[in-house]
């Protein structure tokens, strides 16, 4: 069965409010924590969005439905940073699970850093964006015309090999970003068609905003009622038995 996974980038204070909606549907959720934005000593992509508090992040672990995972500590894909935002994480969560790891910017290069680093820290898995090929170049045209246009086959079109690929190797995870121009309709389509062809996914999120919220027109950010009416989506789904929400750990582990 499909699975699909809501996987929130920074540690955002609407992050909060958004992960909270979406448990109370019944949803999970990953959230990726930097801790140095958290700590308020570091700026991210949110620019002068504040972070949650530390005290949020620690209620929402507590949360079944919610699983924390890392996203370095300043926000730069250097392994010694990305290590030291896993440790601080794990003394707040006051936890020796293995967690897992989100790319910031999705921009990890991992033939510098191969998995294989990771994997002897103790890391769960390392999460980037999409699937990079030959045809990347065309992709990234035909998607930026599908969210102007609101097409929705040429959209799934691009990310049909991310969708069939969502894990590589049982620890490399790919994901969709959403942006602020698409549509519900959308990724309403884009799930669909991942249940039709029983594939997981992954969506990337960051910013979900209210209209009058300093960041609602931001490409990075998404409509608050467009979340509520994929949650409700979501929630129908799974209550029709055609897909189970995850979070990203439970993706990796159910393999």
């Amino acid at each position: 069965m499909t699975k699909i996974v809501l996987s929130f980038d920074d540690g955002r204070w609407d992050e909060y409010d958004a992960i909270k909606l979406a448990s109370s549907y019944g949803i999970k959720s990953t959230l990726n924590v930097t801790t140095a934005y958290v700590e308020n000593s570091v700026y991210t992509d949110a620019g002068d969005c504040p972070a949650m508090t530390r005290e949020q992040v620690i209620e929402l672990y507590k949360d079944p439905n919610v699983e924390i995972a890392g996203h370095s500590h300043t926000h730069v894909n250097d392994f010694i940073d990305i290590v030291k935002g896993q440790r601080l994480l794990e003394q707040w969560l006051d936890t020796n699970e293995p967690l897992g790891f989100a790319s910031p910017h999705s921009q990890l290069d991992l033939d510098l850093y191969p998995l294989q680093k990771f994997k002897e820290e103790k890391f769960l898995y390392v999460r980037k964006s999409q699937v990079y090929d030959s045809l990347s170049g065309i992709y990234r045209y035909v998607r930026k015309t599908s969210r102007i246009l609101g097409l929705k086959w040429p959209l799934y079109w691009t990310y049909k090999n991310t969708f069939s690929n969502t894990i590589e190797d049982d620890y490399l995870v790919h994901g969709f970003g959403v942006l602020r121009d698409h549509s519900f309709k959308q990724i309403k389509y884009l799930i669909n068609k991942a249940v039709k062809n029983n594939y997981d996914v992954v969506l990337i999120m960051h910013s979900i905003c209210k209209p009058d919220h300093n960041l609602a027109k931001n490409l990075y950010s998404w409509d608050w009622a467009k979340f509520d009416e994929l949650c409700r989506f979501i929630q129908s789904m799974e209550n029709k038995g055609l897909l189970e929400s995850a979070t990203t750990k439970e993706l990796i582990l159910k393999r």
